[in-house]
């Protein structure tokens, strides 16, 4: 596989929700206009907690003290209460975001037979350029139509770790896949 840049259009867990008007934004407002009127401020409290928690998870720093903060502010409301906002929460945002990742890779190809081969490949890229981190490996059962064109099948693991300008994307993505291709 040559090395060189991809681009890459994606939809991700995007913007920081731990701000108090966002989440409050988010929340069903339906659900909780009763309790919204009687326990403003520890649901407050609760919400800012439980976003930063949710955001440090998502980016891999989450520490005691955090779940301390969470774990107090929902002591103070009570269980119905503080499982009714958990459950109200955002899990996920969107946003798009573009980036050019620098990738260089490897691709090794065995021929069984004529028709049958074999191949393997992987490549790692970003390098802080565009994503923190990409890396993707794959290996594949093919077959050769002609001496140009053929068809594969195979389990691909890709990994991408974006995170710039309040857009956070980590991304896990593996199982079978399919192509067909045509070799120049």
């Amino acid at each position: 596989m040559p090395a060189g840049p991809s681009s890459r259009r994606d939809r991700g867990v995007g913007r920081d929700h731990s701000r108090d008007g966002d989440i409050l934004r988010a929340i069903d407002r339906n659900q909780l206009r009763d309790v919204l009127a009687s326990a403003r401020g520890d649901i407050r409290a609760y919400i800012r907690a439980e976003a930063a928690v949710r955001l440090a998870a998502a980016n891999g720093t989450l520490t005691s003290d955090l779940q301390a903060k969470s774990a107090a502010a929902k002591s103070k409301l009570g269980p119905s209460i503080s499982n009714a906002l958990k459950d109200s929460l955002p899990t996920y945002g969107s946003d798009d975001q573009w980036w050019i990742d620098p990738i260089i890779g490897l691709r090794g190809q065995i021929n069984i037979t004529r028709w049958l081969f074999l191949a393997a490949q992987g490549d790692v890229g970003g390098f802080g350029a565009g994503s923190q981190l990409t890396w993707n490996t794959q290996a594949t059962v093919g077959f050769n139509f002609t001496r140009n064109i053929f068809a594969e099948l195979g389990y691909r693991y890709m990994y991408v770790d974006y995170n710039k300008n309040n857009f956070l994307y980590q991304m896990n993505s593996f199982g079978l896949f399919s192509s067909i291709g045509v070799k120049f």
